[in-house]
C-alpha cells in the first residue's frame, strides 16, 4: 500500500522558494509511488486565527477543534494521512503565522490521560518539515527545526527535516541549482517510504 502524504504549505508567496522546492519535493515522492495531497495553510478560512486555549477539545471524546471553520476541518483531516511535511520558509526564528495557526489548532488533536501521557491519532506517523532560509543554520533555521523535532517528539511521530539555509534570493538562480533540487527530490523519496521503514 502506497504512503499517504500531506505536504502543508506554509510560504504566502506563489512563486517563492519554499514553492519550488515543495514541488519538487512531492514530484520526487509521487514518483516513488506515495500518494501526495497539498494543504495550503495560508488559504485556510477561519472564525478564530489559531487557538483560544478554551479547552473545549480536551474535554471532547472527539479529536477536533470544536470551532466551526474550515481551519479545523482542516486540522482534523491531518489524521488521515501516514506523512505530514511542513513546507516553510524562516520567518523571524520560526514558520510564518499563517502556518503558526494551524500547528496551535493541532493541539485539539492530542488529550491527556490521567497520568499525563498523550493520547493523539497521529502517534506512530511521520511529521517533517522542509524548510528554506536567507541565512545559515545557526541564525533562526535551527530553532524552527528543533520546534518541529520537539512536536514530533510530543505526538510520537517519527521525524525527518529537510533544511535549505543560505537559499539564494533570485529564484532563477535557485532553478538552476541541480544541487539543491535533487536534495528536494531525495528528501521526497526518503518521505514516501518512511512510514514503511518505520513500521
Amino acid at each position: 500500500m502506497s504512503v499517504k502524504m500531506v505536504i502543508i504549505q506554509g510560504s504566502p508567496r506563489k512563486n517563492g522558494s519554499t514553492r519550488f522546492l515543495s514541488s519538487v519535493m512531492a514530484q520526487s515522492a509521487q514518483g516513488a509511488k506515495a500518494q501526495v495531497s497539498e494543504i495550503d495553510g495560508t488559504k485556510l478560512s477561519f472564525k478564530i486565527p489559531g487557538c483560544i486555549g478554551c479547552g473545549s477539545c480536551h474535554e471532547s471524546e472527539q479529536y477536533s477543534c470544536v470551532v466551526d471553520d474550515e481551519l479545523a476541518k482542516t486540522t482534523a483531516g491531518l489524521v488521515n494521512y501516514d506523512v505530514l511535511a511542513f513546507a516553510t520558509p524562516t520567518y523571524w526564528m520560526s514558520y510564518p503565522a499563517q502556518l503558526k495557526m494551524m500547528v496551535d489548532r493541532m493541539g485539539s488533536l492530542v488529550k491527556f490521560d490521567q497520568s499525563g501521557s498523550v493520547q493523539t491519532p497521529l502517534s506512530g506517523k511521520v511529521l517533517a518539515v522542509m524548510a528554506t532560509g536567507n541565512d545559515g543554520m545557526e541564525d533562526n533555521m535551527a530553532l524552527l527545526e528543533g520546534q518541529v523535532k520537539s512536536l514530533a517528539h510530543m505526538l510520537s511521530c517519527q521525524f525527518h527535516s529537510c533544511m535549505f539555509p543560505n537559499i539564494p534570493r533570485d529564484l532563477s538562480t535557485l532553478r538552476e541549482d541541480s544541487r539543491l533540487i535533487e536534495k528536494a527530490g531525495e528528501f521526497g523519496r526518503l518521505l514516501s517510504t518512511a512510514k514503511e521503514h518505520h513500521l
